[in-house]
């Protein structure tokens, strides 16, 4: 028996193919708060995927898979890694996905394990659709725009952009260095977490920091619905990522299984959610030139510990 394996906080699947033109694509949050855009599956949809810069590859929900009657895969098992650990789960076959004018041949695609009430959204579009492009997340018109490199480089000459440099950690995703306290804090860029969560080390940097409690549901940090979990919250009074000054941000602290899984449970880390993001006026990702653009909003110095109106 074949087993497939993801991590939704690798990447890994079919590369998709880089786009040239500036797609602009509806952004919206679904009832839970993920930023969610129209995926058809099948020639069937739009159905709402959550957009994961932290995902290894697209996934779909229990409920999509029975709605569309894929058919499941009985020679594999797969095994999802999420933030809470690993979850084998059924594995059914995909025929096409569009998403943004253009379509994408996935074959096998895991499906989401539900633990309690199921997600209020379809899928999850990972790493395998969104590492070849520059994303573009515009908060203040409310969309997502894929641009090719000319594209991407003649928007940023506008103004007003602050360039971070990442890295590609072993997995794919696009890593950051921020400072809290002045310790060097190695953060995880995720737009698929509502909520951005640190591990014990960086607990150790807040303040106010809460006696440990079970973690809500709405207090879900990754595109997957997690198991119960201790959790605590502390206060942050100042996040920095090169110029730009994150204040008072309440923290979830948890020790989730994902931070040893990305060789992250020795020092300070933070995996940084939608929370940080929204404070923003727009974020440009650019995950082969290991860059990050963040434009905040007019007349802000650095971000503001509340969400803007906009």
């Amino acid at each position: 028996m074949r087993i497939a394996l993801a991590l939704l906080l690798c990447i890994c699947g079919t590369l998709a193919p880089a786009l040239a033109e500036d797609i602009a694509i509806p952004l919206r949050r679904s009832p839970g708060g993920h930023l969610v855009v129209p995926v058809e599956v099948n020639g069937q949809g739009p159905y709402a995927f959550v957009v994961d810069t932290a995902a290894s590859r697209t996934v779909i929900s229990q409920a999509l898979a029975s709605a569309l009657s894929l058919p499941p895969m009985q020679d594999r098992i797969g095994k999802l890694a999420g933030a809470g650990g690993v979850s084998l789960t059924a594995v059914f076959q995909l025929g096409s996905l569009r998403f943004a004018g253009h379509d994408w041949e996935l074959g096998p695609a895991l499906a989401m394990p539900e633990n309690g009430a199921p997600p209020d959204f379809a899928g999850v579009l990972g790493l395998d659709i969104l590492a070849r492009q520059v994303l573009l997340f515009d908060f203040s018109a409310h969309t997502l725009h894929l641009l090719g490199p000319d594209e991407a480089k003649a928007m940023r000459h506008g103004g007003g952009w602050v360039k971070i440099l990442a890295r590609r950690n072993f997995a794919g995703f696009l890593v950051v260095t921020a400072r809290v306290g002045g310790k060097r804090v190695k953060a995880v860029i995720d737009t698929g977490a509502r909520r951005s969560i640190g591990n014990t080390d960086f607990g150790a940097l807040l303040d106010n920091l809460s006696p440990a409690s079970t973690m809500a549901p709405s207090q879900i940090v990754t595109g997957v619905n997690l198991p119960v979990i201790p959790a605590r919250t502390g206060l942050a009074r100042k996040i920095a990522i090169r110029r730009l000054r994150w204040h008072d941000a309440q923290i979830l602290v948890s020790d989730l299984a994902v931070f040893k899984t990305l060789g992250l449970d020795k020092g300070p880390a933070l995996i940084l959610g939608l929370d940080f993001f929204q404070n923003t006026a727009a974020v440009m990702i650019d995950f082969s030139r290991q860059r990050l653009w963040i434009r905040p909003f007019s007349g802000d110095n650095g971000f503001r510990s509340k969400t803007h109106s906009h």
